[in-house]
């Protein structure tokens, strides 16, 4: 009796780390920070990202620091929009998120002008990927050396 209950208990975790895992394994992230054209931070901005491939749409608000962040996001190709009152929209499109990728993107500059007014990013702009799965350790084994 006592092993089928170990063995349920060691089964039951497993298929929980294992569904864990895999949520990790197919998710990424969009983090950024917005900014007028004098380096202030803007808080309360709307931030919109829009799945280009399910046509699923998303928001949120920066905080207090101007920080904003998506997570977990889908693997897909997004569009995201920025607006403010008292600011022109600003648009970046065509952002890649592949699987277990955490983006920062550069800081998201707001002109002053009206609501109606766009400013649209149309080419991809340089994305930083941050994927710890694919660092190395090195150390003197690896390399052939050893203390001598």
């Amino acid at each position: 009796m006592r092993a089928i209950a170990k063995f349920t208990l060691v089964f039951s975790a497993a298929a929980l780390f294992a569904e864990a895992a895999y949520a990790q394994q197919v998710s990424g992230s969009i983090t950024g920070i917005v900014k007028d054209d004098q380096g202030a931070m803007i808080p309360n901005a709307k931030i919109s990202l829009y799945d280009t491939r399910q046509g699923d749409l998303r928001a949120v608000a920066t905080n207090a620091d101007g920080i904003f962040l998506f997570n977990p996001l889908k693997p897909s190709i997004y569009n995201l929009t920025v607006e403010h009152a008292g600011f022109k929209k600003f648009e970046q499109k065509l952002i890649n998120v592949f699987a277990n990728d955490r983006i920062a993107l550069p800081d998201l500059v707001l002109q002053i002008g009206g609501v109606t007014e766009t400013i649209t990013v149309e080419e991809t702009s340089v994305q930083l990927h941050l994927n710890y799965a694919r660092f190395v350790a090195l150390t003197p084994d690896s390399l052939g050396k050893t203390n001598a």
